[in-house]
């Protein structure tokens, strides 16, 4: 099993887990051609956890965060705000797992969902029975190309592009705010999950500036992508929408060339992908640490069946699922998000200088 990973591998997975399934969505289209400023103020709230985890880790390298916050909060306060985060990342990866599913529905209509979760999570089971070190090889091997289709597919929705649907620019700043806080719990604040892969890093303390970059760098991704789908579909459309991004795809055209978007598959499939990969990553990676196991490859495939069948029992419909994310999740998991790092934060701030690693 491969445990270890740079802080560069690292830094591509940060940057493809905020596309995620962020990058076909327009989490913030509630706030209409504003969507592109909700996106750079959610942007913030990321940047806050980002440099909670790596500080935290900064100050005891190698320790995992579960033991660092049963030491600077006490065993049993630990013990709680830790089993609160690991709730979390269920919850999230099933979010995740059902959104790539919706996604390959459009593609596969006839296959039942159950089916398509299955097909995702076995191929993330086995890169995690590799270890986590394979998660940041493939994030290495798949940034690159993932990089160069965003942009070209940005650039060619730029050719239907109405620039006018962009104004009035601020004619509400409520809106504004509440599409912020949408999208800062999603996908933003889920940078929190790296706080589990931080002890694998073996070049932290010298390196950690390259998270920030390629952080910042999917932050200007999703503000072009909300500019350009608005300016392309229009407000209204935007939020009527399934996958905003995709629908915009649609429009383009060229001479001998029609249905563009299906070139462009690849890609959404890739950052789906690399979104529950991660997460269920970290997921494992929390769950040993929260029962200190010696390995996590036992709850693999358990695990796997429990995602699999809280998605059939939670989302028997799109309307379901929708609703649950719009007016429960962002309530839920933003505050969890923040609570859990700024707790962890403030227990070291205050705390002596934990001794050893693990």
């Amino acid at each position: 099993m491969i445990n270890r990973m740079s802080s560069q591998q690292l830094a591509f997975l940060v940057f493809l887990l905020m596309l995620g399934s962020a990058l076909i969505y327009v989490p913030e289209s509630m706030t209409r051609q504003d969507a592109w400023i909700s996106s750079l103020l959610a942007s913030l709230v990321g940047l806050y956890i980002l440099w909670a985890i790596l500080f935290i880790q900064k100050k005891y390298p190698g320790i995992s965060i579960f033991k660092i916050s049963e030491v600077v909060l006490g065993r049993i306060t630990g013990k709680i705000f830790n089993a609160f985060y690991v709730w979390l990342l269920i919850v999230v990866s099933m979010l995740y797992l059902y959104d790539i599913a919706a996604f390959l529905m459009l593609i596969f209509p006839d296959l039942p969902y159950s089916i398509l979760y299955a097909i995702v999570l076995l191929l993330a089971a086995y890169l995690l029975y590799q270890g986590p070190g394979i998660i940041g090889r493939l994030g290495e091997s798949l940034v690159f190309l993932t990089l160069f289709l965003v942009l070209l597919g940005l650039g060619m929705t730029a050719t239907s592009a109405q620039w006018s649907n962009l104004s009035p620019v601020l004619s509400d700043w409520k809106p504004v705010l509440a599409g912020a806080i949408y999208g800062a719990n999603w996908p933003y604040a889920e940078v929190s999950a790296f706080a589990l892969f931080l002890p694998l890093l073996n070049d932290l303390q010298e390196k950690s500036h390259k998270i920030y970059i390629w952080y910042l760098i999917a932050v200007i991704v999703l503000v072009l992508r909300s500019v350009m789908v608005i300016a392309t579909l229009g407000p209204e459309y935007t939020q009527l929408s399934r996958f905003p991004l995709f629908s915009s795809m649609r429009l383009v055209r060229f001479t001998h060339f029609q249905r563009v978007e299906l070139f462009f598959i690849l890609l959404w499939f890739i950052t789906g992908f690399s979104a529950i990969a991660i997460f269920y990553q970290s997921l494992m990676l929390a769950l040993k640490d929260f029962f200190k196991l010696r390995t996590y490859r036992p709850l693999i495939l358990p695990t796997a069946a429990l995602l699999i069948a809280l998605c059939q029992c939670s989302f028997a419909a799109n309307t379901t699922f929708l609703q649950f994310e719009t007016s429960v999740v962002t309530f839920h998991s933003l505050p969890i998000h923040l609570i859990y790092v700024s707790a962890v934060l403030l227990g070291v701030v205050i705390h002596p200088r934990l001794t050893g690693s693990g």
